[in-house]
């Protein structure tokens, strides 16, 4: 009897293993089925176009654009190791869900609402950002009053220091004064 529970103490780790590699496998069947490399290549592709915008109009070309893209493109394809990438992801995964709860979404994902779901959320996503900045945007000079607040609680600014600035390193003078 005491031969049967050193031999089942022993075999714990192999199943532990084995659940391991298991709970592993659907978080790789999961990353796989949403195209998460093609989407974070795109991410890196597309955060091209943030770099533009913050450009003053007219100083990058098309060309230019299309060629910071490329590059991207090429670093990401060259120089990640998806293999080592997707191991890292699928510790993310695991950590966060169950296996039962991987191979769920796993199931909802193949489905046609599931399919529907992977090429309508990042449009819908994209579209709500817009609609979320377009509409902060307008609330924005409160929320700047708001910060200025905090701002000048932290760092005032000296009686002295002329009537060009409100205070605190969010909204310091132009020039310095003396």
């Amino acid at each position: 009897m005491r031969y049967l529970a050193v031999l089942f103490l022993a075999l714990i780790p192999c199943f532990a293993t084995a659940d391991d590699a298991s709970h592993l496998a659907a978080a790789g069947k999961l990353i796989d089925l949403v195209k998460t490399r093609e989407t974070m290549r795109n991410a890196y592709i597309n955060s091209i176009d943030a770099v533009v915008r913050s450009a003053p109009p007219g100083q990058v070309t098309p060309a230019e654009i299309n060629e910071m893209k490329q590059t991207t493109a090429d670093w990401f394809d060259q120089e990640l190791d998806w293999g080592v990438l997707k191991s890292k992801l699928e510790d993310v995964f695991v950590k966060s869900f169950t296996e039962d709860e991987l191979n769920q979404l796993v199931a909802f994902y193949q489905t046609p609402l599931g399919q529907k779901t992977l090429t309508q959320l990042p449009i819908i996503t994209q579209q709500a950002l817009v609609v979320g900045r377009d509409y902060a945007q307008n609330k924005q000079s409160l929320w700047t009053a708001r910060l200025q607040k905090v701002d000048e609680k932290y760092h005032p600014v000296p009686a002295a220091a002329a009537p060009t600035t409100t205070g605190g390193v969010l909204n310091m003078p132009s020039t310095p004064t003396k």
